[in-house]
């Protein structure tokens, strides 16, 4: 939890595409808010990525992003991987098929040549009412 003691964590919302535009996810998440409140929880937050329907969509619920906990999730090429392995502190390796890393976001145009897909991952947070 983003440096809180207790609180709760979204790790998925999602609404079929026939049923968006109807409300169905403000409609849990109000529900979710009632839960939450009745046990005493008053913060919550969600890690989102690439969906900026998502990002917009929890923003307009009151949460905010917490800019400084953002992160990329970098999948580097296999060519380019040497770059970011030391050989010698890793000792013999038989090859690298993918590599998945995390970098702070201003990192991003140091290692984009090296990524052949880079996602924002983002925290989102909220003080809820009491």
């Amino acid at each position: 939890m983003a440096g809180r003691e207790s609180g709760a964590v979204i790790w998925h919302l999602a609404v079929l595409p026939e049923y968006r535009r109807n409300h169905v996810a403000v409609s849990l998440w109000e529900e979710v808010k009632k839960q939450l409140s009745r046990k005493g929880i008053r913060y919550c937050e969600v890690w989102t990525q690439e969906d900026e329907a998502s990002n917009c969509w929890y923003l307009s619920q009151g949460f905010h992003n917490i800019q400084d906990r953002n992160w990329l999730r970098c999948y580097a090429r296999p060519s380019q991987a040497d770059w970011f392995l030391n050989r010698e502190n890793v000792g013999e390796i038989y090859g690298v098929e993918e590599m998945i890393f995390e970098v702070t976001p201003s990192r991003r145009q140091e290692i984009e040549a090296y990524c052949y897909r880079i996602d924002e991952v983002r925290l989102y947070a909220m003080e809820l009412e009491r």
